[in-house]
């Protein structure tokens, strides 16, 4: 198949970069195997409330990939108790990621879709 000047704008929905995820996610946490809970390391104590609750959507979906959870999605009272930050925190960060079009939202909860991995990376690492 003739490769097309257009080819490396349209992406899959579906993938996901998996080196990304976990250039993000080594620094901050460990997952639990068994009862899936998030271990911080003494580098996650040093985010803010927002970059906690990212960290927490980017781990549900390491959670996801490894087959742990059937679904990404998740809610604020989850986010609230799997990242440690305050439920009251956790709404209105939501609300500011939505807005930035970071997060996606249904009836299922909260997920960052796959296109917004590396600018989530952005609000986590900083650069």
């Amino acid at each position: 198949m003739q490769k097309n000047n257009l080819d490396e704008i349209f992406i899959s929905e579906d993938k996901v970069d998996e080196s990304l995820l976990r250039e993000v996610l080594v620094k901050y946490v460990r997952i639990e195997k068994e009862s899936m809970s998030l271990i911080p390391t003494s580098e996650y104590e040093k985010l803010k409330e927002k970059q906690k609750v990212l960290i927490c959507l980017l781990s549900r979906k390491a959670m996801k990939l490894r087959n742990m959870v059937e679904d990404e999605h998740i809610s604020p009272t989850e986010i609230s108790e799997a990242s440690g930050v305050k439920i009251g925190t956790v709404k209105p960060t939501v609300r500011d990621y939505l807005k930035a079009n970071l997060l996606k939202q249904d009836e299922r909860g909260y997920f960052i879709p796959n296109y917004a991995l590396e600018r989530a990376k952005k609000e986590v690492l900083g650069f």
